[in-house]
């Protein structure tokens, strides 16, 4: 596959949800998973949660943050090679920029601007580093935006 087809399966992939699975840090050091609405600008992902919620507890404790986009298990072609993208992302907590609340609000609707004027807040996460698995023998290392493919990783039976 070639990496302007890898890219576009990537977007595909990522816009065909409104929901990205959100991994923090939390206070004892230990992963803390849930999901969060998002949108994309720029290159940047943009989550929309709560003041109140743990995820913003930890992301202003720690700026760092995971991102997955699954594939569907009953859409995809194996269980073992579902389409999915995670990212190491660096966190800028409180954005206000009229042009990320515009497509937040066009990607998923006036429920934004009323979130916002509650306790919700606009997280931008931008990509450091992760996997693009397209499917099998498909896979690409992430490095900030762009993508590289993974040579001579393929599997192999193990020896008994």
């Amino acid at each position: 596959m070639d990496l302007q087809q890898a890219y576009t399966d990537m977007e595909t992939l990522v816009l065909s949800m409104k929901s990205v699975v959100l991994s923090t840090i939390d206070d004892g050091g230990n992963p803390y998973t849930s999901c969060a609405p998002f949108g994309m600008f720029d290159g940047d992902y943009y989550i929309i949660i709560s003041n109140m919620a743990k995820h913003t507890k930890y992301l202003r404790q720690r700026p760092i943050a995971g991102l997955l986009w699954i594939e569907d298990e009953s859409k995809a072609q194996s269980v073992f090679f579902r389409k999915r993208l995670y990212l190491e992302t660096a966190i800028t907590l409180d954005i206000t920029n009229h042009d990320v609340i515009s497509m937040m609000t066009e990607r998923l609707g006036d429920a934004v601007k009323s979130f916002l004027s509650m306790d919700f807040t606009i997280v931008k996460c931008t990509p450091i580093q992760g996997q693009l698995v397209l499917g099998a023998g498909s896979a690409f290392e992430v490095n900030g935006k762009a993508l590289e493919p993974i040579r001579g990783a393929g599997h192999r039976p193990s020896k008994s």
